[in-house]
């Protein structure tokens, strides 16, 4: 499906933009389509709410757990989604309000982006109302217009990915994963902590290996 949407839009529509999908998932036995998109696309959030009941409502659960305690939980899980030879963008992140430890943001995305030698980051975002009118709307757990620790977060992440305070890692990490990889259950496509840890060190992502080439 997501081939012929690229097929159609390249070369029947002219787009000359480069194409991606799968933002939202960090399961390596999607690698290998991956490996075919012009570029890698990934989501990735700190302590985002849960829904008890309706999705979306008011009623929400968060954890308030530290990244750094968790071994760099966030950016670790995402580290080996990149897949080498692809850039890599980060198209929406956060360290959701209310969690008390989103002044790791900073230090972990910012730091880490720019270790991992990663091409682009987007926060998600300024504001969902503004100015706003409510308590709830000026709560809401991705908004910083009105949250002094994510404006601050913001600006150092500026300085540790964009200004080049932290470079990038000469030592790179590979995951082989090969094509027609058996799926098994959802929960056994994750990649595992161990195969995460390695990019708390240097570069870190997958690699398609095709049977020729192994």
């Amino acid at each position: 499906c997501i081939k012929e949407q690229m097929r159609f839009l390249k070369e029947e529509l002219g787009v000359k933009a480069l194409l991606t999908d799968l933002n939202c998932y960090a399961e390596y036995s999607l690698a290998e389509v991956r490996s075919e998109l012009d570029l890698v696309d990934h989501h990735q959030y700190w302590d985002h709410a849960q829904f008890p009941g309706k999705r979306g409502g008011k009623l929400q659960i968060f954890h308030n757990e530290s990244a750094i305690a968790r071994q760099g939980g966030l950016p670790r899980s995402t580290m080996p989604v990149r897949v080498f030879g692809k850039p890599f963008l980060v198209t929406e992140f956060n360290f959701c309000l209310p969690n008390t430890y989103r002044v790791e943001a900073p230090a972990l995305l910012g730091g880490y982006a720019a270790l991992q030698d990663w091409d682009i980051l987007f926060r998600y975002h300024y504001a969902s109302y503004y100015p706003p009118k409510t308590l709830h709307e000026a709560s809401l757990p991705f908004d910083m217009a009105l949250d002094p620790m994510q404006l601050l977060s913001e600006r150092l992440i500026a300085l540790l990915f964009l200004r080049g305070d932290v470079q990038r890692a000469e030592q790179a990490f590979q995951i082989g994963l090969k094509p027609d990889f058996p799926l098994r259950n959802l929960e056994d496509r994750e990649y595992a902590v161990i195969q995460q840890l390695p990019g708390l060190i240097g570069r870190l992502g997958t690699v398609v290996k095709h049977p020729a080439a192994s």
